[in-house]
């Protein structure tokens, strides 16, 4: 039973993922950035038959070499670091918004009300009040502003994340697949303008990729070893969690691989850690204890995720500093709201966005109570079914998955008012690079076409390596990862940039099903 539903959730992320990327390539939805059509499809070929073709010797060489992971790690997190300091701007939206709570609260000035009711509509953003604060107040000491610190943060973070998906990667699919990962991860976020600015999708994504790491640690550890690395990794989940609420998807889906890990198989005997199983030497659960340790694996990766959400969320309020008696999170929106802003279409710029922010829908429930939020919610639901019929609404949520997946930019300098602003800096160098990386810059569409064409080759690649590969712990946690925040993006509000935090993850799921492309012969990882 085991090896059948998992071979089957392979199977279905796989079909899944290859329509999602094909139409993609063929039907893509209007995004904020715009794409050159012949660059995009000329990188994706390219991509294509790079990933089919044979090896070179000197590649694997190349990719074994010890100092690789930790060289490309610090390389690319200074190269993140540099163009994100030099591309610093005076970003809007929520950043700006938090940042100036954060600086008021530093330099004890009153808030306005409207700030109050941000955070009251809001409350997920505490962390995030925090962390500006500790920039706010590092910057101070070192003479630095509080952005170039917190790019800095971003930079750390980047470097951490790059790290951690050479080892996840190389540890089950091999040297080669790992290096194309990392790279592949500089492409995407690294260079990203999402660089410049201080948001959470940075700050979360080390832990994020974590959770995976840990885990294939546990279960490959005995005794205490394995159940302080289950802790640790539900840990690292819920930090992910608690500085942004979209991680809670790679904790679901630990807990989701480690219950099917837990049912009967037709390989059995021991192992390193029998609540495992479904890798390579790794024989499986045996009957009896099975069960008993899948639930205490479970229960040690939830507990921080409780704790984060009651502890965690009521630490974060205190450290933020602000009066916390003019905040009302009773006016913060129930679930329903938000499922019933994505199904909303409202068109900006002659462009039509799908399940994404609406201030109207915002404004609706001003001064609601949950019970009229929940009421209105529902209704609006109800109005989009009856307008739209059964089929109508099938049609919006494929929209909607296809527009949220068409965009390698993840929703880069899309926010608010960004796109019209400089960069603080003015020279040569600043120039340069604007040039390539700034949303008016004489390069910028031909670099995110290139961007564009790698990442569908990347969906592509992937979903042909799971149409094929075995079942795999690993493989079965970064599929169940990325299916839920597509269903999470799916579902609920979102837009690209909802899918940036997970993009290492995504990334490393389709590296890792590499080695079962069409005419590959997987081989064990230390071979490459």
């Amino acid at each position: 039973m085991r090896e059948r539903l998992g071979l089957g959730i392979l199977r279905a992320v796989g079909v899944i993922m290859l329509l999602g990327a094909l139409a993609v390539a063929v039907f893509p939805r209007p995004v904020f950035t715009d794409f050159d059509t012949p660059v995009v499809l000329v990188t994706l070929v390219v991509v294509l038959v790079g990933a089919l073709a044979a090896r070179p010797r000197w590649l694997t060489r190349f990719a074994t070499a010890r100092w690789l992971a930790p060289g490309l790690a610090v390389v690319g997190g200074a190269l993140g670091a540099a163009l994100g300091e030099l591309m610093r701007y005076p970003y809007g939206w929520d950043a700006a918004v938090v940042m100036d709570i954060a600086h008021s609260v530093h330099s004890g000035t009153a808030l306005p009300q409207w700030r109050y009711s941000y955070l009251s509509l809001y409350p997920n953003n505490f962390p995030l009040v925090v962390i500006d604060r500790l920039g706010i107040g590092l910057g101070s000491r070192t003479g630095l502003s509080a952005d170039a610190v917190l790019v800095l943060a971003n930079a750390a973070c980047l470097a951490i994340t790059l790290w951690l998906v050479h080892r996840l990667v190389r540890c089950r699919a091999g040297a080669v697949s790992a290096l194309v990962a990392t790279a592949a991860v500089l492409l995407l976020v690294g260079i990203s303008p999402w660089m410049s600015v201080p948001y959470t999708d940075l700050y979360a994504m080390p832990f994020l990729v974590a959770v995976p790491v840990l885990a294939e640690l546990a279960w490959t550890r005995r005794a205490w070893r394995s159940a302080a690395l289950w802790a640790a990794a539900g840990a690292s989940g819920a930090v992910a969690y608690l500085i942004k609420t979209t991680p809670v998807v790679v904790v679901v889906a630990l807990v989701l691989v480690i219950l099917v890990l837990g049912l009967p198989g037709s390989v059995r005997g021991p192992g390193p850690n029998p609540a495992g199983g479904m890798g390579d030497g790794d024989p499986g659960p045996r009957r009896g204890a099975t069960w008993l340790r899948s639930a205490a694996a479970v229960a040690l990766v939830l507990a921080p995720l409780f704790l984060a959400s009651s502890l965690g969320a009521a630490a974060a309020r205190a450290g933020s500093g602000v009066d916390l008696s003019r905040v009302d999170t009773a006016q913060s929106p129930p679930i329903l709201w938000w499922v019933a802003t994505g199904t909303n279409m409202n068109v900006v710029g002659g462009r039509p966005r799908w399940g994404a922010y609406n201030r109207a829908l915002v404004n609706a429930i001003g001064n609601r109570t949950q019970p009229e939020m929940v009421a209105y919610a529902r209704d609006y639901i109800g109005s989009r079914w009856s307008e739209r019929g059964a089929t109508g609404m099938l049609r919006f949520y494929a929209n909607k998955a296809v527009w949220n997946w068409s965009d390698a930019s993840f929703w880069a300098w899309g926010e608010g008012i960004d796109s019209r602003q400089a960069p603080l800096a003015d020279n040569a160098l600043v120039a340069a690079v604007t040039d390539v990386n700034g949303f008016h810059g004489r390069f910028y569409r031909l670099r995110m076409s290139v961007t564009q064409g790698v990442w569908i080759g990347l969906l592509v690649l992937g979903s042909l390596g799971l149409l094929r590969a075995p079942v795999r712990r690993d493989l079965l946690l970064l599929a169940l990862t990325t299916l839920g925040i597509g269903a999470f993006t799916l579902v609920f509000e979102g837009r690209s940039r909802y899918l940036f935090a997970f993009v290492p993850l995504i990334v490393a799921l389709c590296c890792s099903a590499l080695p079962w492309l069409p005419g590959r012969h997987p081989t064990q990882p230390a071979s490459e």
